[in-house]
């Protein structure tokens, strides 16, 4: 049950699309240049989703379901993403070029490769334990997820990130964070994700980026 208030006010208005005033497109966020695509390869965990919207403050979402986000490099500019969520069991996988810069990447979700265009990744922070990534696409959908190597990241980190984002122009509607005490009933969330290509149809989707954010707003209770 969504709970009244003025983080809830926020992202009801609209629900799931979420359309910063700001927005022509998805805007360049300045994000990371320096990289080393082969240092991202791996598992990382979802520790915190935060949707962006302008001039609404941060407010607490609920918890986050247990997440996985598994990279792999396929070419010089390629890249093979995976995200995986339990329970119940979701997943999306989407091809990636990296563009402009290492830091600035172009989805593709493999559901729909017949879409003219396609959503954008911004890199907004990579170093040895976390990641940080900011997902928009054309119907300006934005949100960013925190993601560490260990399925855990100080609270401290977290929110230095927080307050580069909202720096960057990113205020934050909502923040979910994962519940370890949840999450470590479940393999996926020890484990990770094996991150091979999944054989399993998940229907048409209007993009990736979509398709993650409802992962993230269906969290809220």
């Amino acid at each position: 049950m969504l709970t009244l208030g003025l983080g809830v006010f926020c992202l009801l208005a609209p629900v799931i699309v979420v359309k910063a005033a700001f927005l022509d497109e998805c805007p360049d966020l300045s994000p990371q240049k320096g990289i080393d695509l082969d240092q991202l390869q791996g598992t990382w965990y979802v520790i915190q989703a935060a949707i962006h919207r302008y001039n609404c403050t941060l407010a607490d979402g609920g918890d986050l379901g247990c997440s996985v986000f598994f990279i792999e490099r396929t070419d010089e500019n390629k890249l093979f993403l995976t995200w995986r969520q339990e329970p119940p069991h979701k997943e999306l996988q989407f091809d990636v070029t990296v563009q402009e810069s290492p830091g600035y990447w172009h989805a593709v979700n493999l559901e729909n490769h017949n879409d003219t265009k396609p959503d954008v990744i911004q890199v907004m922070k990579a170093v040895g334990d976390h990641l940080v990534l900011s997902f928009c696409d054309r119907a300006q959908n934005l949100f960013t997820a925190i993601l560490g190597r260990k399925n855990h990241i100080k609270k401290k980190q977290i929110q230095g990130i927080n307050l580069m984002l909202q720096r960057r122009g990113l205020n934050i509607v909502s923040a979910k964070i994962m519940s370890h005490s949840f999450c470590h009933r479940h393999k996926l969330w020890r484990q990770g994700s094996q991150g091979h290509r999944s054989s399993a149809t998940y229907g048409a989707l209007p993009s990736a980026v979509f398709f993650l954010f409802a992962l993230i707003a269906n969290q809220v209770t």
